[in-house]
């Protein structure tokens, strides 16, 4: 039995180490060892009291925190293998003179089944800095466009400060904070809770990853308005332009509509948006006067403009134009006399001429002015002072011209007028006027009231003789 134990024992050994090597050959061709990259490990940086406990904080360089590894190990580990199994460090205390901070790279599963774990980037790189602090106004604010006919209004935070600390080179870079509101397609108020991010001065997001901020997000109320279009108008333009100038009456404002925004009676009652009396002046105007009227400051109270881009100012020109004077031949005929006393019968003495007249005004209007067109009227009435005395024989009445606007006398224009009783019963002791003693062509106010000549006049004092009715 021994003998055959030991026989050969040279060409047993070599059988052995062959059956070892094909063993691990067919082992290795099975489950060969093999490489895999993990892209995307971020590296926590530890033991950061090291720096921040001088009143110091760092800032990583080149994204130097997030890196890839190489994993080596056998197919079937590899397979089984995550990068979430992958915890990668960097210990401040080991920081070298050039602030570069070595990486050490393990694994939570198969770490005594791995063969080797690189990091492709060995180390993080960092700039040690100054800690810095700011104290920063949280705003709010409305994005998107709420439904037509509305516009956002005011957004209000429930958190007005907040707190940063970091690498002063960052937190300088910092110029608000704001935490924004979607409001598209809204017509009623939204109460909601927002993030709160850092921008700088170009309003780009300032990375935040290196600063500790105590206010994170807050609770935001946001207004949704209704809006409307309403007229800009007027009142009262003071002073006067200097001599020989006259306001035409002509004025634009641009814009003249403004689309307003706001909610309550206010804006409910808000008709027009008018710019109040004597804002507006030509005193001593030469010519078109052009005014800038900031008009904000005259709209009620909780009603603002729909449009952020308009700035209130409303452009005003008034038209102001140089005066003339022209001579007007105006035909009689086309005066008319109003207002006669009751009783009494009106008549123009110069009757079947013309009146001259100097009117003043815009050249422009007054070059075009037709004589031939020109109507005038006077006031019977407003020729007797006293309205118990009798009335009979000539008034000067005053001329009312029917002129266009803008043109005027240059002084009053009166023309005489003949008054007298219709009734001779009415007068006892006065002589009826006769029609034949009225002037050529002159027309009588009041002449159909005249009673007819061969109708019996009861007890008429005509010339100081009583007549009767003749005998039939």
């Amino acid at each position: 039995m021994k003998k055959t134990l030991t026989s050969n024992i040279g060409l047993k050994i070599i059988s052995f180490f062959a059956a070892c090597l094909l063993w691990i050959l067919v082992v290795n061709t099975d489950d060969p060892m093999i490489n895999r990259t993990y892209s995307g490990i971020p590296v926590e940086i530890i033991n950061t009291e090291e720096i921040t406990s001088e009143g110091k904080t760092f800032e990583v360089l080149d994204n130097s925190d997030t890196i890839s590894v190489i994993v080596h190990a056998k197919r079937s580990i590899i397979e089984d293998m995550s990068r979430d199994y992958l915890r990668t460090t960097a210990d401040m205390k080991e920081m070298t003179a050039t602030n570069n901070i070595p990486i050490e790279v393990r694994s939570s599963r198969f770490s005594d089944r791995i063969d080797t774990l690189t990091p492709v980037t060995r180390s993080v790189k960092v700039q040690i800095e100054e800690l810095g602090e700011k104290r920063i106004r949280i705003s709010a604010e409305a994005t998107g466009v709420p439904a037509e006919g509305y516009v956002a209004g005011p957004a209000t935070p429930s958190v007005n400060i907040l707190t940063v600390s970091g690498p002063a080179s960052i937190v300088e870079q910092i110029a608000s904070a704001k935490a924004m509101v979607d409001v598209t397609g809204l017509k009623a108020d939204i109460s909601t809770t927002a993030a709160v991010n850092l921008y700088d001065e170009n309003g780009e997001i300032v990375n935040g990853s290196m600063l500790k901020v105590d206010v994170t997000e807050v609770h935001v109320d946001a207004k949704i308005y209704e809006t409307k279009v309403v007229p800009v108008s007027y009142g009262h333009i003071a002073g006067a332009p200097s001599d020989g100038y006259q306001i035409t009456g002509a004025v634009t404002l641009s814009p003249d509509s403004v689309r307003v925004a706001g909610a309550g009676e206010a804006f409910r009652a808000m008709e027009t948006l008018e710019i109040p009396a004597d804002v507006l002046s030509v005193n001593g105007a030469a010519g078109n006067v052009v005014e800038e009227v900031n008009v904000s400051g005259y709209l009620p109270s909780g009603v603002s403009f729909a449009d952020e881009s308009f700035d209130g100012v409303v452009a005003v020109t008034i038209y102001v134009g140089n005066v003339t004077t022209k001579e007007l031949s105006i035909p009689t005929v086309n005066i008319s006399i109003t207002n006669v006393p009751e009783g009494y019968t009106a008549v123009l003495v110069d009757i079947g001429g013309y009146k001259n007249v100097t009117v003043s005004g815009l050249a422009d209007t007054v070059k075009n002015l037709d004589a031939g067109t020109v109507t005038g009227v006077i006031n019977a009435s407003a020729m007797v002072t006293d309205p118990a005395a009798v009335l009979q024989g000539s008034y000067n009445g005053e001329v009312s011209l029917n002129l266009p606007s803008g043109v005027s006398v240059t002084e009053p224009v009166t023309m005489e007028v003949l008054l007298t009783p219709i009734s001779i019963n009415a007068l006892p002791g006065m002589e009826a006027p006769s029609i034949e003693a009225l002037p050529e062509g002159a027309a009588v106010e009041g002449a159909d009231l005249l009673p007819p000549i061969n109708n019996q006049i009861d007890d008429p004092l005509v010339n100081g003789e009583t007549q009767t009715q003749p005998e039939t």
